[in-house]
């Protein structure tokens, strides 16, 4: 069976998506998604893989393309090992994170632990009216 579980981050206005992934990755996060950088640059979610060692580059592209009101999306992992795909919509002010990297569990639960997420994503929830998390089975 299959779970899906996700964090909408509402920001009162677009965000630059280098500004929070770089507010991201000065907190202990990280774009080593198991020895390669994935990200989505398209409206297709066409994921792709690319060298670490393009990382500001990839962010840059992912800058642009949100600005010419592409979907685009990184994935991020915490040092912990938990992470996911980091969603920018086009046209809107919602960062959309789908915790499907090792996603932590409330102990003898199939729940997500949000409180746990939350703290970890504390750097980019600056200026937000809300956060809505989801945990669908």
């Amino acid at each position: 069976m299959s779970h899906l579980a996700s964090i909408d981050i509402k920001y009162s206005q677009k965000p630059q998506i280098s500004l929070i992934v770089n507010q991201l990755l000065e907190n202990n996060w990280n774009c080593n998604d198991y020895g390669k950088l994935t990200y989505l640059d398209n409206d297709d979610y066409d994921w792709k893989n690319e060298s670490l060692i393009h990382e500001k580059k990839i962010i840059s592209l992912l800058d642009n393309r949100n600005q010419d009101n592409h979907v685009v999306g990184i994935c991020l992992l915490h040092q912990t090992l938990l992470g996911g795909q980091f969603l920018f919509l086009p046209d809107n002010e919602t960062l959309s994170i789908l915790l499907n990297i090792n996603r932590l569990k409330i102990p003898n639960s199939v729940f997500t632990d949000f409180t746990h997420y939350i703290k970890l994503l504390k750097p980019i929830l600056n200026n937000c009216p809300y956060i809505i998390c989801e945990d669908c089975t």
